[in-house]
């Protein structure tokens, strides 16, 4: 493996562009900067800055242009020290599976946060590579800012990508939906998760999709606790590849 890249489970990240394989750009690149032509010209941050500049207002929070304390941080870490700051505890907890743990990962502290999801929708991206499905989704309610994050993103960049939710019951009104979003049989899609466990979540979104005509063989996820859910979607012909591993947080918890 090349200097400078590193491998969490199942996906390899490049700390020199901070991408994953292929990268969010198509060149390979993963930066915060602005690309040609895809700049907006006007926005309520340029105004409320130029305006107390005029009258000599000093206003440090509108004139920070990062969210990053350390600028050589690559997004990964950034979104691991995100992750322990905000998401994850120690302590007794049930877990939606009904199993007990000593330590809790609530991933929806980190993905209900503008920084957080940024982080993880750029990181979630950047995985896709050159094979780019047609929609990402998920079970309500851990997939759903995910998926918001990861379609504005794409949608900066021009990149075709549709967006669905899988609810946990159909609606009993209207057109009745299981899932929610412009699905159709033959499209590929991605299963969108924060933190897997043993599966559960995914492998309904999966039989939702699947009953609609889908292609599945994907799911993301932020944090994989390594409690059997990687061998259940495997047995249904899907690869879980997260970012972190339970162990990986647990270490760096120390």
């Amino acid at each position: 493996m090349a200097e400078g890249v590193i491998e969490s489970g199942e996906v390899a990240f490049d700390t020199r562009t901070q991408s994953g394989p292929g990268g969010f750009h198509y060149d390979g690149k993963l930066t915060d900067h602005s690309l040609p032509g895809k700049q907006i010209p006007l926005t309520v941050h340029a105004v409320l800055s130029s305006l107390l500049a005029i009258r000599g207002l000093p206003c440090p929070f509108l004139l920070r242009t990062s969210f990053r304390e350390n600028p050589n941080m690559t997004l990964r870490d950034e979104l691991l020290q995100h992750l322990l700051a905000h998401s994850f505890r120690t302590g007794d907890f049930t877990l939606a599976s009904g199993q007990k743990s000593n330590y809790y990962i609530n991933g929806k502290a980190t993905t209900l946060d503008a920084r957080g999801a940024y982080l993880l929708g750029r990181m979630f991206l950047a995985m896709m590579a050159n094979d780019v499905p047609d929609a990402v989704g998920g079970l309500t309610l851990g997939a759903d800012p995910i998926i918001g994050s990861m379609l504005s993103l794409a949608g900066l960049e021009d990149l075709p990508l549709r967006g669905f939710i899988v609810r946990k019951e159909a609606k009993d009104h209207g057109t009745k939906s299981l899932v929610e979003g412009e699905l159709a049989a033959g499209d590929r899609v991605v299963i969108i998760e924060d933190v897997v466990t043993t599966g559960g979540s995914s492998l309904k979104a999966i039989a939702a999709v699947k009953a609609i005509g889908c292609d599945v063989r994907r799911v993301f996820a932020m944090v994989d606790r390594d409690q059997g859910g990687r061998e259940a979607l495997a047995a249904e012909g899907c690869r879980l590849e997260s970012i972190f591993t339970a162990k990986e947080l647990l270490a760096a918890a120390k």
